[in-house]
């Protein structure tokens, strides 16, 4: 990519790139920019499909060059790549936000209702990263019956089928969002629309099956429709599973007159038992009839059947394949089949592939059976074992470290045979296929004694091991560590995680990963290498596994960490933090608040703010306590280890914050609220929001004096909503801090009244802590009309001074359970 000098711009000191995917909203650095004749020039990037490039100048101006400046460019680019479509049931194109309407179904009876969209690749690179992903009010009544691939190739499309079954009366509103790889639209949310009614009950009974032959039936059965229109079917089989399906005759039933119903089925097996039942079904709600059974006639033995193929089997046993020719019509049988041979007979008639699989014989004694195929004897026979099993080796001295990693594999001669061991050193398994692994978990001196065994007789080998003491490494790694993984649509919902782990000086290892308010516990032992020690955990994450590897490499105090989906397709690298004792300060203390520049209407404008102190006695933690700014509670612990990792999940798991903190360096955070199972009335933030991008902004603030005053002797308190035509809630108050005693800290705030239209009061103001509180008054047309509003926040230290930030929640009415939405309130001084 270059950068070329054009027209009377003035020449560039350095250069530096960036890039974002998101129109701008953050940036990432793509590095500096080389000097070419004419310009600049930035080399060997990997860029996605589509973003933004900005590019940065360092400029000399001013007197004499005596002062630098910054010039900048942006480019959006967008190179033909990955390009989701989306199509609904009638193939017509479906644009963001479009509503996929489900109708009306009961909330009893097995009632649903499904519809279906297609999902296209129309670009010309795979698209990756595809998921389906549900939220919003009546998320429980929803849910995914097909969900998408991983990947699409270019042209490839997926069926999306969703399936709405209402809980409770009344619209049942839902959102489904489809992530991917597009460039330019990363993810694409549309309406899910539903309305939950009163269900409507009606009979179906099973009845007598009548012209039964050795092929076929007739089903029949008898429906009330209750008045509205049902569809009827028949559910046969062989089994009770049933598994088969077809339309009754009629194949709808309306009215309230009892209907009567029938299926003739055909290709049916002569001489078999099959199930069936009557079954109708609306979206108002589904009936079933009861299982009956009926059998087929007994058809005369088929003529015209020959059998060929291998009938003979090894000890170890076989899987023999005997073609069956037969008339296209003609049903055939197998009888005289033992307890060691199974089978499974053909679905059709006619000619086909008859499977036998011969179980091993580990007796001294051939065995045979005659079978009967068709009516056509055929007789099978297997050989027995020749002579008792040989274990090699049939001893073993082993010297190892404990953790160490064991493999070996028992071989014999003499098969088949059974296995069995006896005193494994802890940690190491066998399996059936002769197979011992693992890691020895204890030091000491162990002897295992393997045996094998057939009809012609035992044999046994004798292992021994000797476990010494591991190297010194793991010493070195125990502790604890915490690390925090990004939002993910797949690796985490978008909630992020939170991982704890924990060493010991002998290698095992627990932890857990968090995400949101459901924690995965997982546990091992090290696996040592070379180059570094390591381990995998495979962790149970909702319906898609994830695996964890966590790499320590020598001499250095680190972990680093992937967390991928098992199919490789999402994978994310991430490093841990070592958290001991003593990276803790005799004491800890820090007033954070958590703004953000996003001005709408559907995010909380209010500013969060968070408390963070500790002690020595703390054993490592620091408490944190505070809101985010919607009035959201928050309480949470979290080790100190140069950094805080601030993770909390809000209540029922309707969303996180998450970031970490590190004093004196540009921090930052990200708050995703869900949509709440249960909301309340006067929730505006109902239907969820984010991730916002949260600024941490503040640190340690210096002891208070006696007599001092913070944030200074003239401040100024304001109030702004994130509606800004509503001038009543944007206004500033001037206020003074007074202290009435040089003995103590017994700071207030006061208010005149010839300045405080909206009579702020702030009772509650701690020069200590930082913390203040208060409320005002919005007038309304009469004094019953007036709104009471409460504000509260925290002083945190900037530069050398003092800012406060907080929130307010502004009722929409003085009626009770009336809306209640989120402004900022802020304190600074002249």
């Amino acid at each position: 990519m270059t950068w070329l000098r054009g027209g009377s711009s003035p020449e560039a000191i350095r250069t530096q790139f960036s890039l974002s995917r998101n129109g701008g909203s953050s940036w990432t650095d793509l590095g500096a920019g080389q000097r070419i004749s004419g310009g600049w020039k930035i080399v060997g990037l990997s860029l996605p499909a589509a973003g933004r490039i900005r590019a940065l100048a360092h400029i000399s101006v001013g007197a004499n060059n005596a002062s630098t400046g910054i010039m900048d460019s942006t480019l959006d680019y967008n190179f033909e790549g990955e390009e989701i479509t989306v199509l609904d049931e009638n193939v017509q194109g479906l644009t963001p936000g479009a509503t996929l309407d489900f109708g009306q179904v009961g909330t009893t009876l097995g009632a649903q209702s499904s519809v279906s969209i297609t999902v296209r690749n129309a670009g010309s690179l795979d698209l990756t990263g595809l998921s389906a992903v549900l939220s919003g009010a009546a998320l429980a009544d929803y849910t995914i019956q097909s969900p998408l691939p991983a990947s699409l190739a270019p042209g490839a499309s997926a069926e999306l089928t969703l399936i709405f079954t209402p809980k409770v009366l009344g619209a049942r509103q839902a959102a489904v969002t489809l992530h991917s790889s597009d460039g330019d639209e990363p993810s694409i949310t549309f309406v899910l629309q539903g309305t939950g009614v009163a269900s409507s009950t009606f009979t179906v009974v099973t009845g007598a099956t009548k012209q039964v032959t050795a092929g076929s039936a007739v089903l029949q059965g008898t429906v009330k429709a209750n008045g509205f229109s049902r569809q009827l079917f028949f559910d046969y089989g062989p089994t009770a599973s049933l598994g088969q399906s077809v339309a009754a005759t009629p194949d709808t039933a309306t009215g309230s007159a009892t209907v009567n119903a029938f299926a003739t089925v055909d290709g049916l097996r002569p001489g078999f038992t099959y199930y069936y039942r009557i079954r109708g079904g609306s979206s108002l709600g589904n009936a079933i009839g009861a299982t009956r059974t009926f059998r087929t006639l007994t058809s005369p033995v088929p003529t015209g059947i020959q059998v060929f193929g291998t009938t003979q089997a090894p000890p170890e046993g076989a899987q023999l394949t005997l073609q069956v020719t037969a008339p296209e019509q003609a049903w055939w049988g197998v009888t005289g089949i033992p307890a060691w041979i199974t089978t499974t007979l053909p679905a059709s008639p006619g000619s086909a592939s008859l499977l036998l699989k011969v179980l091993p014989n580990t007796g001294a004694a051939a065995r045979q059976v005659k079978l009967v195929v068709g009516g056509v004897p055929v007789t099978i026979t297997q050989t027995a074992v020749s002579a008792k099993p040989m274990i090699t080796p049939d001893h073993g001295f082993y010297h190892v470290e404990a953790n160490e990693i064991f493999a070996q594999q028992i071989t014999f001669t003499g098969q088949p045979a059974t296995l069995s061991v006896k005193g494994l050193p802890p940690g190491l398994t066998f399996s059936a296929d002769g197979l011992v692994r693992g890691n020895f978990d204890q030091e000491g001196s162990f002897t295992t004694t393997i045996t094998a065994k057939n009809g012609r007789g035992t044999t046994t080998a004798e292992w021994r091991f000797e476990v010494v003491r591991s190297n010194d490494l793991y010493y070195s790694l125990s502790g604890s560590y915490i690390a925090l993984v990004e939002r993910d649509p797949v690796l985490n919902r978008n909630l992020a995680s939170r991982l704890d782990l924990t060493v010991t000086t002998t290698g095992g290892y627990s932890g857990k990963l968090t995400t949101g308010s459901t924690s995965v516990p997982f546990a091992g032992r090290l696996v040592m290498n070379t180059d570094n020690a390591y381990f995998a955990a495979v962790l149970p994450v909702s319906s898609t596994p994830l695996q964890l590897t966590g790499t320590f490499p020598y001499q250095q105090d680190s972990l680093r960490l992937r967390l991928q989906t098992m199919d490789g397709s999402r994978v994310y690298f991430f490093l841990a933090t070592k958290t001991t004792p003593t990276t803790m300060p005799t004491t800890y203390s820090a007033n954070l608040a958590l703004t953000h520049s996003q001005n709408a209407l559907k995010i909380p404008f209010g500013s969060g703010y968070l408390t963070c102190t500790a002690t020595k006695t703390s054993k490592n933690m620091v408490l944190c306590t505070g809101r985010l700014g919607d009035g959201t509670a928050l309480t949470f612990s979290t080790p100190l280890a140069g950094r805080l990792h601030l993770y909390y999940s809000l209540p029922l798991d309707g969303g996180t914050l998450a970031g970490v903190y590190l004093q004196g360096t540009s921090n930052t955070a990200t708050w995703l609220k869900l949509a709440p199972s249960k909301p309340q009335p006067q929730d505006a933030y109902a239907s969820g929001f984010g991730p916002v991008d949260l600024t941490i902004q503040g640190g340690t603030p210096p002891a208070m004096t006696p007599g001092g005053v913070r944030p200074g002797a003239n401040a100024v308190l304001s109030f702004t909503h994130s509606s800004l035509n509503v001038t009543e809630t944007s206004f500033t108050v001037p206020f003074q801090v007074v202290n009435p005693s040089t003995k103590g800290l017994t700071n207030t705030a006061k208010f005149t009244a010839a300045t405080n239209p909206n009579t702020v009061a702030m009772p509650t103001y701690n020069p200590v802590t930082g913390a203040f509180s208060g409320t005002f008054t919005l007038k309304g047309a009469t004094t019953a009309a007036n709104r009471k509003v409460t504000f509260q926040g925290l002083l945190v230290p900037v530069g050398t001074g003092f800012v406060g930030h907080g929130y307010f929640m502004l009722p929409a009415s003085t009626a009770r359970n009336a809306l209640q939405t989120s402004g900022r309130v802020t304190i600074s001084t002249p």
